[in-house]
């Protein structure tokens, strides 16, 4: 015969549940660091197929040719570090299908990453828009944020169109 009080099934309720948000929101540990190798890093971006990330450096915010992108492997052991140099100031970053997406100061370039090579270079239609970040939909949709702008642009025939555009909601996107 078990002998369960009110008690003792509150702690065991208490328990299950801590258990069960454990297991629903594990404990991020440093896996390793790399310090001092990156010139003004903006964004990251993992791809799983190639086990690799990589890393935007803006290497001052300029239309200058003085931005790159980096090449690190999952482990942190490798990295190349101007995978992708002559850009000018790279920021967003998103993999999708094989290709690298690259927020470049006023375009969104696209990047085949087996060849290495910029296949596509979007131009937002605003001068001096401050693209910013980009995001990618689980069905493949492309869009940009605009930080001066204050717009989100969404790539549609290897172009740049103004999909909302807000002063007040989108202000600094």
């Amino acid at each position: 015969m078990i002998n369960c009080s009110y008690r003792s099934l509150v702690t065991a309720c208490v328990f299950l549940l801590s258990a069960s948000q454990a297991a629903a929101f594990p404990v991020l540990a440093e896996q390793w660091t790399l310090q001092n190798v990156f010139t003004m890093p903006e964004s990251a971006a993992h791809d799983p197929v190639g086990q690799q990330i990589f890393v935007s450096n803006v290497n001052g915010y300029a239309k200058d040719g003085n931005g790159f992108i980096s090449r690190v492997s999952v482990d942190g052991k490798d990295v190349e570090l101007k995978w992708l140099a002559g850009l000018n100031s790279p920021t967003g970053l998103a993999v999708y299908g094989g290709l690298l997406y690259a927020v470049d100061y006023d375009e969104l370039l696209i990047i085949d990453i087996a060849m290495r090579t910029v296949i596509v270079r979007a131009a937002a239609p605003h001068d001096k828009p401050s693209l910013n970040d980009v995001a990618i939909s689980s069905s493949g949709q492309v869009f940009v944020s605009g930080s001066a702008s204050n717009s989100i642009y969404q790539l549609r025939d290897n172009r740049l169109h103004v999909w909302m555009q807000n002063e007040d909601l989108l202000k600094h996107a």
